[in-house]
């Protein structure tokens, strides 16, 4: 469930990095999650968990893509606010980064 002060705090802070993965539940069920890391004001390391979705469609680079950008959507982030998307290497995530923008 997302809260107000997510919000706020990005648009608090001007400069967000995002990290995404897909993964499995123990009992085989599908996610995606997109995390944010930013410097508050007092110069920690935060780190907010914007959406952990169940995703049982086909983890392509296009599905993936559009989970990404409508998350980043959700929250008003603003693509030349965002300085890196890191994931691990598999073929669908660097190819659904590329799409994403």
């Amino acid at each position: 469930m997302r809260t107000i002060f997510y919000m706020a705090d990005f648009n608090f802070f001007s400069r967000v990095s995002l990290t995404t993965d897909g993964w499995s539940s123990v009992a085989g069920d599908p996610y995606l999650s997109l995390t944010a890391h930013y410097i508050d004001e007092n110069w920690k390391l935060q780190m907010k968990c914007l959406k952990t979705e169940y995703h049982p469609e086909s983890h392509t680079a296009i599905n993936v893509a559009n989970f990404i950008r409508g998350s980043i959507d959700d929250y008003g982030l603003r693509l030349g606010n965002i300085v890196s998307i890191t994931t691990d290497n598999a073929a669908n995530m660097v190819a659904a980064i590329r799409r994403t923008g």
